[in-house]
């Protein structure tokens, strides 16, 4: 599969634009996929790095060398390691608010 066609699928799976797409990973713009796309340009690694950091489900390998599948397959989440999750979440989320009613508290005080 051709570096554009890899685009294409990207595209097509995240459901975003061109333009979005490269937004989200930090260009101004789509340019630098409307050059892959149009055959001027290649992927290079750090734009599937930077792909691959913000969708971990497309595989690194078939992004850059076309070897292999578009995802990756599924990891087994275990039950116990979400429910630690969402407790150190939520005791996060409880020293955010605190912070923020104190922020509050010395706003009105001014």
């Amino acid at each position: 599969m051709l570096p554009a066609e890899r685009i294409k699928a990207v595209l097509d799976h995240t459901k975003l634009s061109r333009r979005a797409l490269g937004i989200s990973l930090g260009y101004n713009d789509g340019t630098v996929l409307f050059h892959i796309m149009n055959g001027r340009n290649n992927i290079s690694t750090k734009l599937a790095q930077n792909i691959t950091l913000k969708f971990p489900e497309i595989n690194f390998k078939w992004l850059l060398y076309g070897e292999g599948e578009m995802l990756l397959p599924k990891k087994h989440i275990d039950n116990n390691d979400l429910k630690t999750e969402v407790e150190y979440l939520k005791k996060q989320i409880e020293v955010l608010n605190t912070r923020i009613e104190q922020l509050e508290q010395e706003l009105h005080k001014k």
